[in-house]
């Protein structure tokens, strides 16, 4: 079975993080976000893999460029005018395919609910796509269901019924989703929805079943909280890279530290997310924190966010020495 992982995006919601890179290749324990969605998809029994690219297409190959776990090639969407949009951008690649998988290349996942999903839909359905419980219902599609079978798809409700099962963002759908999508006009959002046109199908007929999986495999990567929770989720003690120079008089918790980055003596990390080349000076202090890559905190800084807020340090960014942040700081432009 061919897949196609959608990884045009920039990520407005994770800036000042994205002003230098995709969100798909903000990292997860050392690895790009979308190199490790590849994998799961390699690893589920995914042969072909086409990914949709955009926003910084040439890095996004490049993360991709030694990948030998599926055959990979590219298509471009030349305008990023939503997701069912960019599904279109593959349909040459798609058009001979009886069934495909769909992955959004923002997601934490793993490759036994994608083998669960195509052994559901190999049993007698015309597709299907994965349900989940999430105490957040209200930012995600929710799925109206009818015994296991999909009715519709309501984009971030207000007020969700508490027992509503969320979109994942993963899909096994038939080809003629590319004529649906054809089909549908823009959402309120202004972009061509892959909900609207997985809609669409049911409408038509097809039907599409809900499988739903349990636990914290899945995660949507679609705000600085959820990066740093990515991250803390994989990890065991701390990660820090080869190329990454740590005193000894430096306390490192629960922490990655990127390529090229320091963290000088007596500083402390804790739970925090360290990017390409940041350096930490001396006596700083950060817990719950995401430093961009090329950023520096001064010597006495005191950065103290939390798991569900951290506190964000953009790209190529000076924090001063003495500095003192909260929890959903956001340092996004170099200080005198």
């Amino acid at each position: 079975m061919r897949g196609v992982i959608l990884a045009a995006g920039r990520g407005k919601r994770l800036s000042p993080l994205t002003s230098t890179r995709p969100k798909h290749l903000l990292p997860i324990v050392g690895q790009p976000l979308l190199r490790l969605v590849a994998e799961t998809a390699a690893d589920s029994g995914i042969d072909e893999l086409c990914v949709v690219v955009g926003y910084g297409s040439e890095m996004v190959k490049n993360a991709l460029r030694n990948f030998s776990r599926a055959r990979i090639s590219f298509v471009l969407q030349r305008e990023q005018l939503g997701t069912a949009h960019a599904l279109l951008s593959a349909e040459e690649y798609l058009k001979s395919e009886d069934r495909f998988l769909v992955v959004y290349g923002d997601l934490t996942i793993e490759p036994e609910p994608l083998r669960e999903l195509i052994r559901v839909v190999d049993s007698g359905y015309d597709g299907g796509l994965i349900g989940i419980k999430h105490p957040e219902r209200q930012r995600f599609g929710v799925l109206s269901i009818k015994n296991g079978l999909l009715e519709g798809i309501v984009e971030k409700p207000e007020s969700p019924p508490p027992t509503a099962l969320v979109n994942s963002g993963i899909y096994v759908l038939p080809r003629e989703v590319l004529e649906a999508a054809k089909r549908i006009s823009k959402s309120s959002r202004g972009e061509y929805e892959l909900t609207d046109a997985v809609t669409e199908l049911v409408r038509d007929g097809y039907r599409i079943a809900v499988h739903v999986v349990e636990g914290d495999w899945w995660l949507d990567v679609g705000r600085p909280s959820d990066l740093l929770l990515a991250n803390l989720r994989r990890l065991r003690g701390s990660y820090i890279d080869q190329g990454a120079q740590a005193s000894g008089e430096a306390t490192i918790e629960s922490s990655v530290i990127m390529r090229g980055a320091k963290i000088m003596r007596h500083s402390t990390v804790k739970s925090s997310l360290i990017l390409e080349d940041a350096v930490i000076e001396e006596n700083a202090l950060l817990n719950c924190c995401i430093v961009g890559e090329g950023s520096v905190v001064g010597r006495d800084a005191r950065l103290v966010g939390e798991v569900s807020s951290p506190v964000v340090v953009g790209p190529g960014v000076r924090v001063p020495p003495h500095s003192e942040a909260q929890p959903g700081t956001i340092f996004s432009t170099t200080e005198a």
